[in-house]
């Protein structure tokens, strides 16, 4: 029988025993316990303030999701494991609205929200899948539109109905542009009427698309500053997009053979200029602001997870423009790793607020 032919929708959990945690050195990072495999991308919970991670590994007593209810610290594995069969390869995760998890994989869309995490339901519909239910490809990408119910997932080039997909309930997905192999998607939700009806994505290849129409339409973007932007945010807080000086859209550049990290845009994204003084690296992962993850602006991991050497975490006081990047001067991250994907959490004992970062396949956290 192939280890794919399967019915259900709910996933069970195998037990990962936890390390006591280690207390942590404070101005260093820190590596988080209760993890096995690689780590490959990391998110934060909306409402709870916990953070997920999805590991691969062959093993099936280490790949799945694994979660942290104490700010990076250790985690406990909560899913995603088939019993018996083989598990999915969990790509990307994302936190959605009122409060679900989201995960993209080799089987599917796989979201939940329960308190303890254990039910995972899987979401399909409108991807294209055989007569036994498999899907023919594999999901990288789940992005939630913040304040909305909109979400974007990329189907990997190659294969039958390959390309871009959204959903505007969570729930059922359309194909809205054939191809496009994005890495993430963003839009301008806080940025008047022009900012609010333009969304971006990132491609692996070809650099940056928009869609003008709220997500329907989608072109090439002529103005794309790089080939392979890994990632694009957008804040406009603060203003209600009429004002250029809010109007902030960040790409981070991926292409190794590129001379600039980081990009902006203040008319979302007609025209750019670089925005990286300060970083010495030409590639840079994610941008966004260290204590508000949907927006853009004043921290970013370097390095590309597809070429260029990392150097680090850099921040900087504001967004506006020229305002240098400094460097989050820590150790404890293996030199000249790429982070690719970073969140900022909360100590759940001072409230003050910390980075927790994926380097390297592991977890690393900076008090």
């Amino acid at each position: 029988m192939n280890p794919r032919m399967w019915i259900g929708i709910v996933v069970s959990i195998i037990a990962v025993t936890v390390p006591c945690p280690v207390d942590a050195t404070p101005g260093r990072w820190n590596l988080a316990t209760g993890l096995c495999g690689t780590v490959v991308d990391i998110t934060i919970q909306a409402t709870t303030g916990y953070i997920f991670a999805a590991v691969q590994s062959p093993s099936l007593q280490c790949a799945g999701i694994y979660r942290s209810t104490n700010g990076g610290v250790g985690f406990q594995k909560v899913g995603i494991t088939y019993p018996g069969y083989s598990p999915p390869r969990i790509v990307d995760l994302s936190p959605g609205h009122d409060g679900y998890v989201y995960a993209a994989t080799s089987a599917g869309i796989w979201r939940t929200n329960s308190s303890t995490m254990v039910t995972w339901e899987r979401l399909i519909n409108g991807f294209p899948v055989n007569a036994y239910g498999v899907l023919l490809g594999e999901l990288s990408m789940v992005d939630w539109i913040p304040n909305s119910l909109e979400y974007y997932a990329t189907l990997e080039p190659g294969t039958t109905g390959s390309g871009l997909y959204r959903s505007t309930d969570g729930v059922n997905w359309t194909l809205v542009q054939p191809g496009l192999d994005a890495t993430v998607v963003n839009r301008g939700v806080s940025c008047g009427i022009p900012g609010s009806s333009s969304v971006f994505a990132a491609a692996r290849s070809g650099g940056l698309w928009v869609s003008r129409d709220g997500g329907t339409t989608w072109s090439s973007l002529f103005a794309s500053p790089t080939n392979r932007p890994m990632d694009v945010r957008i804040d406009c807080t603060g203003s209600s997009g009429s004002n250029p000086s809010f109007q902030h859209l960040f790409v981070t550049n991926g292409d190794p053979s590129g001379t600039v990290a980081v990009y902006r845009s203040t008319d979302f994204g007609n025209t750019f200029v670089p925005d990286a003084q300060g970083i010495p690296t030409q590639t840079a992962s994610t941008v966004h602001d260290d204590r508000n993850p949907d927006y853009g602006g004043n921290a970013v991991g370097t390095g590309s997870p597809s070429g260029g050497s990392g150097d680090g975490m850099y921040e900087r006081g504001s967004s506006a423009p020229g305002t240098p990047w400094t460097k989050v001067v820590a150790p404890g991250l293996p030199a000249g790793v790429p982070i690719t994907d970073w969140v900022t959490a909360k100590d759940p004992l001072s409230g003050n607020f910390f980075y927790v970062a994926a380097v390297g396949g592991q977890v690393y956290y900076l008090r």
